[in-house]
């Protein structure tokens, strides 16, 4: 029973340990003709705002590179996406149906202009 126990909080502790391990996102880059990890690092932007020190140990340990081995122009390596992720705008408040426009208020006809007569003479 006590062998059961252990085994169990081993397979708990293990599973935990992999659910809270945080995945660095990775990018696919192909060498160019002059290129060294820092400057893909720097050129690319990977970096963000981290030390450039410690992007380019990451990207030697993701790639199996040794300190100070040479890359070669058309390897594939993976190297570390540091850049800030930037969160979309919040979309555009609209109205969800379109309401039209309030009827407009009726009005009488103008009454029709008063005939014009001129004066009788008054005889005196």
């Amino acid at each position: 029973m006590k062998q059961l126990l252990i085994v169990l909080a081993l397979v708990a502790s293990v599973f935990l340990v992999g659910c809270s391990a945080k995945q660095t996102p990775t990018v696919e880059v192909v060498v160019q003709p002059g290129d060294s990890i820092w400057k893909i690092g720097v050129n690319g932007g990977y970096i963000g705002d981290a030390d450039p020190r410690a992007w380019v140990y990451m990207a030697e340990k993701m790639n199996g590179i040794s300190d100070g081995a040479f890359i070669y122009e058309g390897q594939r390596l993976y190297v570390p996406d540091w850049r800030p992720v930037r969160t979309p705008p919040p979309p555009r408040s609209r109205p969800a149906v379109e309401t039209p426009p309030p009827p407009r208020p009726r009005v009488a006809p103008p009454a029709p202009p008063k005939a014009i007569t001129t004066p009788e003479r008054v005889k005196l």
